[in-house]
């Protein structure tokens, strides 16, 4: 919501703003229960077209509208959010200013009516440089990118020039051979006694760093590999 709102060439704000009235005012009959002073309190602040009783405890239970779900959406939602959580990642990762507008070029065909229709929020949130959000079926990776695969779906972020791409490798580089490390200990543990020795959940648990860390060379490899 906070893309319109502060749009001040917005002019349909007030469809956003009911929608929020509407999800805080649902949100404190559900919290009613355990905390009804405050809830009460807060209630009676709200605008008095949205309160068709005179104290929150008289207020209905809110119930799913069960028409309203679509896990269609839900899930392009969450693609979206994903995106835009991995662009402002790769900003972090690699120090660059948040608000920094940056490239985007991102590789699909099924999904490209998705994103054409997301993409003035995907610009807004993620502080893409519009001019240069590319969607096509087949993308060649741009040189000293850091790459993105979310569902499937192949994206790049050029990275700007005030990045030191030679710093970036020997930091990458560091990180892959403290990673590989942990790595070849875990193995060599679970190759010894401690596997039939240790408790099963110590035994699981090791497992999944060893799965974490195989995830994470993987990654540090493709960011070598694209830079």
């Amino acid at each position: 919501s906070k893309i319109f709102l502060y749009d001040e060439t917005y002019t349909d704000k007030h469809i956003q703003k009911a929608i929020l009235l509407h999800v805080l005012e649902t949100f404190y009959r559900l919290l009613h229960p355990v905390m009804p002073f405050i809830t009460e309190k807060l209630w009676q602040t709200l605008p008095k077209s949205l309160k068709d009783t005179p104290t929150i405890m008289y207020a209905p239970w809110p119930e799913a509208q069960e028409s309203f779900i679509d896990p269609k959406i839900e899930d392009s939602f969450i693609l979206m959010a994903d995106f835009v959580r991995e662009v402002r990642w790769v900003k972090h990762d690699f120090g660059i200013p948040l608000k920094t507008l940056v490239p985007l070029y991102i590789e699909t065909d099924t999904n490209r009516e998705l994103f054409e229709l997301c993409k003035n929020e995907l610009v807004k949130m993620a502080f893409i440089d519009e001019d240069k959000f590319v969607i096509d079926k087949k993308i060649v990776p741009p040189p000293h990118s850091a790459r993105i695969v979310l569902s499937g779906i192949p994206a790049f972020v050029p990275l700007p020039k005030t990045v030191d791409i030679g710093k970036e490798k020997v930091r990458i580089n560091t990180a892959l051979d403290k990673a590989k490390t942990e790595a070849n200990k875990i193995e060599k543990k679970l190759q010894s006694q401690f596997s039939e020795r240790a408790p099963e959940e110590l035994v699981a648990k090791e497992r999944q760093n060893l799965e974490e860390l195989k995830i994470k060379i993987k990654q540090l490899e493709d960011k070598l590999e694209i830079l």
